[in-house]
């Protein structure tokens, strides 16, 4: 299996709407992801991300998001966290340029 590249796939739904709590619940809860920030504070996490933001609510796209068993937590969060920021970058870019606002609302 492994030298065809077949593997197996398991899923995680980030919902919306869901806090960050939730979300660390959610992966801490799942066998099939390997739980490296168990130990790690919101901000650490953020950090390791390479987040400009110290919250770190609102963050995350939620979408389904498949991977390989033994995946890491960090790079499931990793990959939520740069999908939301693809969107808000196209949507930004998308913008009414007559906004008062001159770059995007960080936390």
């Amino acid at each position: 299996m492994v030298t065809q590249g077949r593997v197996t796939l398991s899923e995680l739904a980030v919902i919306e709407g869901s806090t960050f709590n939730q979300l660390r619940a959610i992966l801490n809860a799942n066998p099939a992801v390997r739980h490296d920030t168990t130990t790690l504070s919101e901000a650490e996490i953020m950090q390791r991300l390479g987040a400009m933001e110290g919250a770190a609510e609102g963050l995350f796209f939620p979408d389904t998001y498949y991977f390989a068993s033994g995946a890491s937590d960090l790079a499931l969060l990793k990959r939520a966290y740069q999908t939301m920021q693809k969107h808000l970058w196209k949507n930004w870019q998308g913008r009414a340029q007559d906004l008062r606002l001159k770059r995007p609302i960080r936390h």
